[in-house]
């Protein structure tokens, strides 16, 4: 089988899927089943390598990773990792899959603190760890805090860290979002969380490759889908510096409700922006200075 051969098989035996990206899956998967036969390719790769001969067992090999896609299981876990705002990451079923939505809370986050040299950032719900090694990697003089209630969750992120080379600007630490922050855990200039906020209701509807693999505990955030922002709101508030900035993460139809949280809770400058579909994807605020 060449490569040309292979693509064409995996594009095929995909088509029930109705995928937005087939092709692009489909090199994923190739790829993946190289590598797993012994000969690493490059995903953007497999159409120019053509005709040449891929390895012997890969339409073995492809009939497994094919027969778990159909099933829904989601291309990141059988990866086992996934692109976010220019990084790669490594990802497993104890963390969310990082979605191009969430790049816009990267991108307002670095707006906001537009000129801060050495800002002190806490990625609280950090799974992946995807939002603050952006941050991270995108200021160079910035420092950061990883916290979660999930241990797979922080094993996943400290990988994450090390491969990226940033274990010497950051620390990892399991700490509960609903509960108030720690008198240890210090002061931040900002503080990003993409936090559970699927409502009780919204449970029963997820897709199942949501709903079939992804961590509930990383869903799930009340019957309204608002007990974090609530909690955070207050429970953070003394750990983010005067004059300092949170921005969450919230669902499209959330963003009034979050930012009254915040409103009620005592920040100022708040905003909701929208997200590359232009669907509204994240709240920012800022703690008045005291």
């Amino acid at each position: 089988m060449t490569y040309a051969e292979a693509l064409k098989y995996t594009i095929e035996a995909l088509r029930p899927m109705d995928l937005s990206m087939p092709g692009l899956e489909s090199r994923e998967l190739v790829a993946y089943a190289s590598a797993s036969c012994g000969t690493q390719v490059r995903r953007d790769d497999i159409v120019k390598l053509g005709a040449l001969e891929a390895p012997q067992d890969i339409r073995e090999c492809l009939d497994d990773l094919l027969e778990r896609r159909l099933r829904g299981e989601p291309l990141a876990y059988i990866i086992g990792e996934w692109d976010f705002y220019g990084i790669t990451l490594e990802i497993n079923p104890d963390v969310l899959i990082p979605r191009q939505d969430t790049e816009i809370v990267v991108e307002r986050a670095l707006s906001l603190l537009d000129g801060a040299k050495s800002p002190r950032i806490l990625d609280l719900c950090c799974g992946s760890g995807a939002i603050g090694i952006a941050l991270l990697k995108n200021i160079p003089g910035a420092t950061g805090v990883f916290a979660d209630i999930s241990a797979g969750a922080l094993r996943v992120c400290r990988k994450n860290i090390e491969n990226l080379g940033l274990a010497a600007r950051t620390q990892v630490l399991t700490l509960d979002a609903l509960e108030p922050a720690p008198a240890t855990i210090g002061h931040f200039d900002l503080i990003a969380c993409n936090p559970p906020y699927i409502s009780a209701d919204e449970m029963l509807t997820l897709p199942v490759d949501v709903a079939g693999f992804e961590p509930h505990d990383a869903l799930y955030g009340g019957y309204d889908g608002l007990s974090f922002y609530r909690a955070i709101s207050t429970g953070f508030y003394q750990a983010v510096r005067p004059g300092g900035v949170v921005i969450f993460e919230c669902g499209a139809y959330q963003g009034f409700e979050v930012a009254e949280i915040l409103k009620n809770s005592g920040y100022e400058e708040i905003a909701r922006h929208l997200d590359y579909n232009k669907m509204e994807r994240a709240v920012s605020a800022r703690v008045p200075m005291r």
